[in-house]
């Protein structure tokens, strides 16, 4: 899926925290960043699926295709948050993030430890 394609936003699941000040709503843009990104993310997870459970038959092919998708979650997820921080300016702020109902939110508290990678999964800086 390109950026063009996205036509179904997917709407973060994680609800506003206690700690979080609500600065407004996702653009139309960002929705579709947000969208391909995560998108791109569960495609990632079904390429491992395939090599957990032996349903690779060129491993050299798959590796590039994984090199390769693993490269657009990165540059996706950069410029997302990129995104965000321009739009809402957003810099200089210790944790941001994204909830439910496409609401954009800034928080007092930064999370740290093996928790952060979910959390930047699920929807937070």
């Amino acid at each position: 899926m390109e950026l063009q394609e996205v036509s179904d936003f997917l709407e973060p699941n994680r609800e506003i925290e206690r700690n979080d000040h609500v600065v407004g709503e996702m653009s139309d843009d960002l929705k579709k960043l947000y969208t391909l990104w995560n998108s791109t993310m569960k495609s990632a997870m079904q390429l491992q699926m395939e090599r957990m459970f032996g349903q690779v038959k060129d491993k050299d092919d798959w590796k590039a295709r994984f090199d390769e998708i693993t490269d657009k979650i990165e540059i996706l997820q950069r410029l997302f948050w990129f995104a965000v921080k321009a739009e809402h300016n957003l810099w200089g702020y210790p944790s941001i993030g994204v909830r439910k109902g496409f609401t954009v939110v800034w928080s007092d508290t930064q999370e740290s430890g093996p928790s952060d990678f979910l959390r930047r999964l699920l929807g937070g800086v």
